[in-house]
């Protein structure tokens, strides 16, 4: 059996290590792999993978010019997907497991034209967001918008990546998108949660195989600590409260942190951290003297030392499709907060947690509610039992043997 991963990036970021464990647990199972990458612009690591380089750093950034002026992404790279188009048919896969196509680097109608012409590849698709759904954007709740449902048109989140600075294609790229992706005589589609399983049911892709397979995270790397670990972010004698993400984009929330920060200084309660973790292009706004600033940490040993110190873990984010740090805190022990009507919903409900309000002064009060709780409300133990149900290893197993299924 032979596997062709398709993905914009290889064993970076979250989305690039999914897919350089599939391909691990591939190999293993004795599947020949190769993994086709094209977000050139990335520091992408190959290293011991067979791969197949979509494309040239021009391409992308011709791609991402084209995108910003015409809003057609996902609609140039035509002669970086002829090539790769060319070596996949010398590879002849027996199957074709797709990722995130948007990334400027493929040209999508190109690719699943293909799809159609070869019947005997089967062909599987694991959504790491919505933009397949959409006439543009990779996440709409945050704005509110459903036209996704019906027909995309006049978006109102063109400047959102990948952000178009003039023309609106939205509704060009919603009928594109349905004609190109519709047809593939065998499809399925795999989804990280039961949230956006059911985006894809209320999408043009709703009569395909649908599944949900969760994400797992390695609890070899994130577990609880015996040693206290606040003492090395010289927070020794603190309470902390925790966020983390790869980029504070928009909709992960940052500014709930913030006026968070201000209602603890308001109550002159000293005695308690926020740790913000990850790339913040405006510092300026972390400057109060209850906040700790981390910049993102590749370092699993790190990030899960950083978990350890923490007392409680806050998602704000609104447009999760999982909720991968979720877990990873979890599995190290921490207690999770998150917002209601979000993936991360499905998690708290499947493991343990608290559910709340996207509100701050809702979060606050959770926050003490957990605090004065008490030990045994904030076992460490406990919580990251909790979370073994999203182990890495049951991951790529259960995807893996979708692979064998007839």
């Amino acid at each position: 059996m032979k596997l062709l991963l398709i993905n914009s990036v290889c064993k970076i970021t979250s989305t690039g290590r999914i897919v350089s464990d599939i391909y691990d647990k591939a190999k293993s199972a004795g599947i020949e792999c190769k993994i086709a990458y094209g977000e050139l612009r990335c520091q992408n690591d190959t290293n011991g993978y067979e791969t197949i380089k979509i494309g040239n750093i021009l391409n992308n950034y011709l791609h991402a010019l084209g995108t910003r002026i015409t809003d057609k992404h996902g609609l140039y790279s035509k002669k970086a997907t002829q090539k790769l188009l060319k070596q996949i048919s010398e590879y002849e896969p027996d199957i074709i497991h797709i990722h995130n196509l948007h990334g400027y680097y493929i040209n999508y109608e190109m690719l699943f034209n293909y799809l159609k012409e070869h019947e005997n590849i089967r062909v599987f698709w694991t959504l790491h967001d919505c933009w397949a759904l959409t006439g543009h954007c990779a996440h709409y709740t945050e704005e509110g918008c459903e036209r996704f449902k019906s027909e995309c048109h006049d978006c109102p989140l063109k400047k959102s990546y990948p952000a178009s600075r003039l023309l609106d294609n939205s509704s060009e790229n919603y009928l594109r998108k349905k004609k190109a992706f519709l047809g593939i005589k065998d499809l399925t589609i795999l989804v990280p949660s039961e949230w956006l399983y059911k985006q894809v049911k209320e999408s043009f892709l709703k009569d395909y195989s649908v599944k949900v397979v969760e994400n797992g995270v390695d609890l070899s790397a994130f577990k609880p600590l015996k040693e206290d670990t606040k003492e090395k972010l010289g927070l020794k004698n603190k309470k902390i409260i925790l966020g983390v993400s790869n980029v504070w984009v928009p909709n992960k929330g940052l500014r709930f942190f913030e006026e968070l920060s201000k209602l603890y200084i308001e109550k002159k309660q000293d005695d308690l951290q926020i740790v913000i973790v990850g790339r913040v292009d405006n510092k300026d706004t972390l400057n109060a003297s209850n906040i700790t600033y981390i910049p993102f940490t590749s370092s699993r040993e790190e990030l899960n030392e950083i978990y350890n110190a923490a007392n409680v873990y806050v998602s704000f984010s609104s447009e999760e499709t999982f909720g991968l740090t979720v877990v990873e805190a979890m599995a190290a022990g921490t207690y999770p907060i998150v917002m209601e009507n979000t993936a991360c919903e499905d998690i708290v409900n499947s493991t343990l947690g608290s559910v709340v309000k996207r509100d701050v002064t809702a979060v606050y009060e959770e926050i003490e509610r957990l605090l004065s709780a008490g030990e045994e409300k904030l076992s460490k133990e406990k919580i990251a039992s909790s979370a073994s149900r999203y182990s890495l290893d049951k991951f790529r197993e259960e995807t893996v043997n979708l692979y064998f299924e007839k």
